[in-house]
């Protein structure tokens, strides 16, 4: 099985192929790229690259991505304008901004827990926040339009469509 290491833009694929550094596996359906040349999709490098997992630093961002968008607290997916990253152990008591200790929440919920933990808010988590294993996994996880032959390589990853 192969492993993915990167998104690739058009012009750095195409001259991957072009110089026959890599071989194209599959092609996006009616698309084209230069004369009337079909568009690859899945490209193999000819040439063994080590990729080791890179943890992803932590950036707010990040944690809507790994979340997908969806409060964490109620598990009710919501646009980016409604959600907010909530510290599950507050800041005020020590908690610090780690991908351990932050969640997407609705406004709403982080509103109402204040200062508070989950259980003195009663309120549950509905997964243990964690660090994303990988940062490409996260990149695939939000990507508008992908290919279908691009779930082979992320069989982990629930695709889940966002709106932004």
């Amino acid at each position: 099985m192969y492993r993915p290491i990167a998104f690739l833009g058009f012009r750095r694929m195409a001259r991957l192929v072009m110089t026959g550094k890599a071989d194209i596996i599959s092609f996006w359906d009616n698309a084209k790229f230069y004369m009337n040349v079909n568009l690859p999709s899945v490209i193999i490098l000819k040439k063994y690259v080590r990729r080791q997992p890179v943890r992803p630093k932590f950036n707010f961002r990040g944690v809507f991505k790994r979340d997908l968008f969806t409060c964490c607290y109620t598990g009710k997916p919501l646009p980016p304008s409604q959600l907010t990253v909530d510290h599950v152990i507050p800041k005020s008591r020590g908690g610090q901004s780690t991908w351990e200790n932050c969640v997407t929440a609705s406004l709403e919920i982080n509103s109402a827990k204040g200062n508070k933990t989950p259980d003195e808010a009663g309120l549950k988590l509905i997964k243990k926040p964690t660090a994303p294993s990988d940062s490409l996994a996260l990149e695939y996880v939000i990507l508008t339009k992908t290919h279908p032959d691009w779930a082979l390589y992320f069989p982990d990853v629930v695709k889940r469509k966002t709106e932004h």
